[in-house]
């Protein structure tokens, strides 16, 4: 899987895209489990998300 700082080549290698819901990785044992909405970019090779569609 690419990290965030992974950029997509070319719109040629994009799968599919769209928003997801995302879950935190809850580290702390207490806390409430929280969700975020994402972008994400499924390619040939990776899974790619950002913060928003802009990036």
């Amino acid at each position: 899987m690419a990290g965030k700082d992974e950029k997509v080549e070319s719109k040629g290698d994009i799968v599919r895209q769209g928003f997801m819901v995302k879950r935190s990785q809850n580290k702390k044992r207490f806390t409430p489990i929280n969700y975020k909405t994402r972008w994400f970019v499924l390619t040939r090779r990776y899974l790619i998300y950002y913060d928003n569609d802009s990036e």
